[in-house]
């Protein structure tokens, strides 16, 4: 069953599990709303972690690649670094979620009045 609400309370007190649809995969979240929003808060923090640990690791075989890609001595170990970068599955993480500041429409001053 699939059920879509904007009433945090009714899905708290009515759903057991949480299945979210996002970076291309779905996720399940067993518990109420409540339950997935710290379960969901968590995942996105190790999320981000790995992918910084990541990024550094990139950078630092990158940074190795280009200072030793011209000396015949390391060449063997600079296409090493060349293969394991290709192999790498990057992470990738989704933007900040914003919350979009709420406008409502600019009625016209004088509706109905027209000026020649």
């Amino acid at each position: 069953m699939v059920l879509v609400s904007h009433d945090r309370y009714f899905l708290d007190a009515t759903v057991k599990r949480i299945t979210e649809v996002g970076l291309k995969t779905l996720t399940d979240y067993h518990g109420n709303y409540s339950k997935y929003l710290v379960e969901h808060a968590a995942r996105m923090d190790r999320l981000r972690e790995s992918h910084q640990r990541q990024s550094e690791e990139i950078e630092k075989a990158e940074a190795f690649i280009n200072r030793f890609r011209y000396q015949a001595t390391k060449a063997r170990q600079v296409q090493s670094r060349i293969k394991q970068l290709d192999k790498v599955e990057r992470i990738e993480i989704p933007p900040r979620a914003r919350r979009s500041a709420s406008s409502s429409p600019t009625l016209p001053s004088r509706a109905g009045w027209c000026s020649r």
